[in-house]
C-alpha cells in the first residue's frame, strides 16, 4: 500500500508502508529518536564542504568518498554528538521511499546567487548509542540531513 504525493516543484513523492507494516511509524517519536548506534539519512545531507568529484572514478573518486565521509563525521561532532566510528555516503537513500540524490534532485540552496551544496545519503556508525532526533549538514535546519535511528536486524555493513 502507498500512494504519490504531489509536492509542486520539487516532483511527487512515492509514498509506502513501513517495512514493519505499521501505517503509523513515521509519526512514532522512536522512529527519529532512537537511541541507537546507526543512523541512516531520511533526507539528504548537505555537505558544509565540496569533498571533490563523487563520480569522477579512480582515486579521484575514493579521496572524495573519504573526504566526504570526514565531512559528515566532523558534522556529528559539530552538533554534540560523538565522532563516528563509521561512515558511508551514496547516493541511493538507505531506505524505501526516499528520493536518490541524481540530477533530477532539488538542489540546495534554490537560489542561484548562492553556493550550491554537494548532497549524499549516509549510514554513521557511532561506537555508542545516541539519541536523536539527528539532523547533519548545511540544510539541517531546512529539512536535510534528517537521520533516523537503524534498527538492529536491518543493520548491515
Amino acid at each position: 500500500a502507498g500512494g504519490v504525493a504531489q509536492m509542486g516543484r520539487a516532483g511527487a513523492w512515492s509514498l509506502v508502508v513501513d517495512e514493519d507494516g505499521d501505517r503509523r511509524a513515521a509519526l512514532q517519536l522512536r522512529t527519529w529518536s532512537g537511541p541507537s548506534r546507526v543512523w541512516a539519512s531520511a533526507t539528504a545531507i548537505a555537505l558544509d564542504r565540496n569533498p571533490g568529484d563523487l563520480l569522477g572514478g579512480g582515486d579521484r573518486q575514493q579521496q572524495a568518498h573519504r573526504e566526504a565521509e570526514q565531512i559528515i563525521a566532523l558534522a556529528c561532532e559539530r552538533i554534540g554528538l560523538p565522532r563516528p566510528v563509521h561512515v558511508e555516503v551514496s547516493f541511493r537513500p538507505p531506505w524505501v521511499g526516499g528520493a536518490k540524490v541524481d540530477r533530477n534532485h532539488p538542489p540546495f540552496p534554490r537560489r542561484d546567487d548562492r553556493v550550491r551544496r554537494v548532497q549524499v545519503h549516509a549510514r554513521v556508525e557511532f561506537d555508542q548509542q545516541v539519541r536523536g532526533p539527528v539532523l547533519l549538514g548545511a540544510g539541517r535546519y531546512l529539512g536535510l540531513g534528517l537521520m533516523r535511528p537503524v534498527a538492529p536486524e536491518r543493520r548491515k555493513r
